[in-house]
């Protein structure tokens, strides 16, 4: 299975606090940015269990880096442990509230748990973020393309498909996007925990994964 990116490449991307006038600023230590890297080679390989200790190493070693607490709690909504995923994304939604990946991924979580009340609270929050962005995060086909997955989870099949489709009108050669549509035309949710893990919206991301329909 193709793996879907580089998690060192999108650190830059993964923490931008997008809408936020005043963003935290931290440097992270550069151990737990060793041990982001160790991640994806774990990931590359296969190896699921070695690539989430790693990442609750990163996170231990630096706490208040919101790119370790979004991936560790990524993984650990991955292998199925749904409430610790939660807190530490409730953690990092207080910290950084202007970090929209983290209010998405809540919302996955909370879906996981089956409490849709909780999980459009989440989204609704994601999609307020990305409201309140300016003009230059707008025109990242990130943000845009994590907009669509929003939609398609808040609000359904249809209007997932349309605000894909825009994203495509934009940026018709981004890989990313094509795949995202096909997974919705597929009405494909169950691709999304192992996407945020592989890294999320990045310029390889191709390949077909674990598909789970559901209406």
């Amino acid at each position: 299975m193709t793996r879907l990116g580089v998690i060192t490449a999108l650190l830059p991307l993964l923490g931008a606090c997008y809408g936020d006038p005043a963003p935290r600023v931290h440097i992270p230590e550069q151990a737990s940015l060793r041990l982001l890297e160790r991640v994806q080679s774990a990931l590359e390989t296969g190896d699921s269990n070695e690539a989430l200790s790693l990442a609750r190493a990163a996170y231990d070693t630096d706490p208040e880096y919101d790119d370790a607490a979004w991936i560790y709690a990524t993984l650990l909504g991955r292998s199925g442990k749904i409430d610790e995923a939660l807190e530490i994304c409730s953690l990092l939604g207080a910290r950084s509230p202007a970090y929209v990946q983290a209010h998405l991924l809540e919302g996955i979580l909370w879906e996981q748990k089956g409490n849709r009340e909780s999980a459009n609270l989440a989204y609704d929050r994601a999609l307020s973020g990305i409201a309140a962005s300016d003009t230059s995060a707008l025109s990242m086909p990130e943000l845009r393309l994590y907009e669509a997955v929003t939609i398609y989870l808040r609000r359904g099949k249809l209007a997932g498909v349309q605000a894909i489709n825009q994203v495509l009108e934009v940026f018709p050669d981004y890989p990313p996007a094509h795949y995202v549509k096909t997974c919705m035309l597929d009405k494909n949710r169950g691709f999304l925990m192992r996407w945020f893990s592989d890294g999320g919206p990045h310029p390889e991301a191709t390949a077909t994964q674990d598909v789970v329909t559901r209406d």
